[in-house]
């Protein structure tokens, strides 16, 4: 059972009424979800220190932990942006360290107003998402990309978020299961292969690179078979439907195969 749809059945049997407003129905399960993560917090190892450490100036994860952070030195230049008590969306970076801005794109486990766990929270992420990039789209207005159309043209504001990388800079999408439940995420590429197919040819042409490597074990000797077989995957054919690049990475550990993606990953970096 997807995890969204596990909260979910939670949230109801807990008679938490996602129909109510005025305030997060959800927050008191929500913490309940911190306190577990913080008693079974783990300590930063290799890959969080090699991600972290990643020719890149921007970094994304779902995570609603700082492991990756947490595993470099804090520079003189390095901040972190105090979040409001019952902030619920993070479109902008919530820390920097060497360099490199961090964004929880679904939430930090410190503040849990902001943990996105469930279809309530998704379901907000898309129409947050919506409103930024396709404003002034009423009964009188057709939807205008204006705010596409700059960050394609490389005329972006100071505040960049989350979603807006998906239009104007390469992403590699590592250690994520991608789930077709993560609805914001499969939006958010929908809405950038429309762009793209509508857009000018002089617009074509500056496209980003998106790549999701699909990490997956096996045993000896039957790695590339299993990879043969995954790229005929329903998730293989929807992102090759959203051109977004399929790669998958068949090992025999999940360590050795993180670590088979960043050897790629900082090859085309250097490039």
């Amino acid at each position: 059972m997807p995890l969204p749809i596990q909260f979910e059945v939670i949230a109801a049997r807990g008679g938490y009424e996602s129909w109510a407003s005025g305030k997060d129905q959800y927050l008191e399960l929500k913490k309940k979800v911190r306190d577990y993560l913080a008693r079974y917090e783990q300590a930063p190892n290799s890959l969080h220190e090699r991600v972290g450490k990643l020719p890149i100036d921007c970094l994304v994860t779902t995570n609603y932990d700082y492991a990756i952070e947490s595993s470099l030195p804090a520079a003189s230049e390095s901040y972190k942006r105090e979040l409001k008590a019952g902030t619920k969306y993070l479109f902008e970076s919530t820390s920097c360290r060497n360099g490199v801005d961090f964004y929880h794109a679904h939430g930090v486990q410190d503040v849990p107003s902001t943990i996105c766990i469930g279809y309530e929270h998704y379901l907000g992420y898309v129409q947050k998402m919506r409103s930024h990039f396709l404003n002034k789209a009423d009964e009188d207005h057709p939807s205008s990309t204006e705010v596409i159309d700059n960050l394609v043209k490389g005329k972006a504001s100071d505040s960049i978020t989350w979603p807006d990388l998906f239009f104007c800079s390469d992403v590699y999408i590592v250690g994520l299961g991608l789930g077709f439940s993560e609805i914001d995420l499969w939006w958010l590429l929908t809405l950038r292969a429309a762009y793209f197919s509508e857009a000018e040819d002089i617009v074509k042409a500056s496209a980003n690179r998106i790549v999701y490597y699909d990490v997956f074990k096996c045993d000896a000797g039957d790695e590339l078979a299993r990879e043969r077989e995954a790229k005929h995957s329903a998730k293989a054919i929807a992102l090759d439907g959203l051109h977004v690049e399929y790669a998958p990475i068949a090992v025999r550990s999940y360590s050795d195969g993180y670590h088979k993606v960043l050897n790629e990953v900082e090859n085309t970096l250097q490039s």
